[in-house]
C-alpha cells in the first residue's frame, strides 16, 4: 500500500480520486491547496495534482520543489524526489517545460475510465516504467 497525495481544489474530484486510490488499495492523503500539501509530505510515495491551483504556492513551484528542487534533496527524498502525476483541464499547452520535465506524466481532464487510467500510471511509476 502506497501513500498517495491528491492536491485538487475541486472537492468532488478530490474525493473521487481519494475513493479510486482506496479501491486500488492505496492510502490517500487529500489536500485542497499546494500550501496545505507542503505541510503533509511526510512519507508520501506519489503526488497527483491539478496544475491550475488557486493562491499560495503555485503548482509550478510545488512540482519543482517536490521533484527536482532543493526541497526534495534537503528532505531526503530519493533521487528525483516524489513522483508526480499532473492533471489539467486543457491547460497542458501552457504547462512550462520546467514542469513537464519534472512530472512523471501529464493527463488532460476529463479522464474517461479514471480507475484504469490513474491505476495504470500508478503501477507503471512504481514499477519504474514512467
Amino acid at each position: 500500500m502506497k501513500k498517495i497525495m491528491v492536491v485538487e481544489p475541486d472537492g468532488g474530484l478530490r474525493d473521487t480520486l481519494g475513493t479510486i486510490l482506496l479501491y486500488l488499495k492505496h492510502h490517500p492523503v487529500l489536500c485542497r491547496t499546494t500550501s496545505d500539501a507542503m505541510n503533509h509530505l511526510q512519507d508520501i510515495d506519489l503526488i497527483i495534482t491539478e496544475f491550475v491551483m488557486p493562491g499560495g504556492v503555485t503548482s509550478e513551484e510545488f512540482i519543482q520543489k517536490v521533484t527536482c528542487g532543493e526541497f526534495a534533496k534537503n528532505h531526503g527524498f530519493k533521487s528525483g524526489g516524489i513522483p508526480v502525476i499532473v492533471i489539467t483541464g486543457g491547460a497542458e499547452r501552457f504547462i512550462p517545460p520546467s514542469v513537464t520535465s519534472c512530472a512523471s506524466v501529464v493527463l488532460d481532464k476529463p479522464l474517461s475510465n479514471m480507475v484504469n487510467v490513474i491505476g495504470g500510471h500508478i503501477e507503471r511509476i512504481f514499477n519504474g516504467k514512467e
